[in-house]
């Protein structure tokens, strides 16, 4: 059956590239909701970095690059001598190199970038599994592989980008749909 204007009724996408929009929409806007307090509060975002290397350095087994607190929970260090500790966490046992944290602007900057691509992600793959038209499956394609630089849930996103790829790219159904033009 047809509607009045002659179109033919939509056909639903195959499985795998329907997961392939599920997951690159998740990773999209999941990467979003986490990025969206760094770039509201890029100040609390540095504090609670400088706080967990402080941590993971006084509490790894090298005692040569422990932080003195002097005697207070890394938890209750105010923000500023977090960040000011932070440059005596040593990188070498015997070198010079000392850890830093990056400046509110880098913050700002990274979490920026990572809200854009994220919106990308999600609305890309939301068009894709509306439409299945090709412009849609490359910008799907394009933000999953622009998720690789910034990988913001770590290996899931790598492994959502890969499969993204792979369902919308190599599988068969993919070939399918969007045989390659002559």
């Amino acid at each position: 059956m047809s509607d009045p204007e002659g179109r033919p009724p939509p056909v639903p996408p195959p499985t795998v590239v329907r997961i392939a929009c599920v997951a690159l929409l998740l990773i999209g806007f999941g990467s979003v909701l986490i990025s969206l307090p760094s770039l509201a509060k890029p100040q609390s975002a540095r504090c609670t970095l400088a706080r967990a290397r402080i941590d993971d350095a006084n509490t790894d087994r090298k005692p040569w690059n422990n932080v003195e607190t002097g005697g207070r929970k890394v938890k209750d260090i105010p923000c500023a001598d977090a960040v000011g500790l932070v440059t005596r966490i040593r990188l070498d046992e015997k070198g010079t190199r000392t850890a830093s944290v990056p400046s509110e602007e880098a913050v700002r900057t990274q979490a920026g970038l990572t809200v854009v691509l994220g919106l990308g992600q999600g609305i890309s793959a939301a068009l894709l599994a509306r439409t299945l038209r090709r412009p849609a499956r490359n910008a799907a394609i394009a933000f999953a592989v622009f998720g690789v630089a910034l990988p913001v849930l770590g290996v899931i996103s790598l492994a959502a980008a890969v499969f993204v790829v792979y369902a919308l790219l190599l599988s068969p159904a993919a070939r399918q749909l969007w045989p390659r033009r002559s």
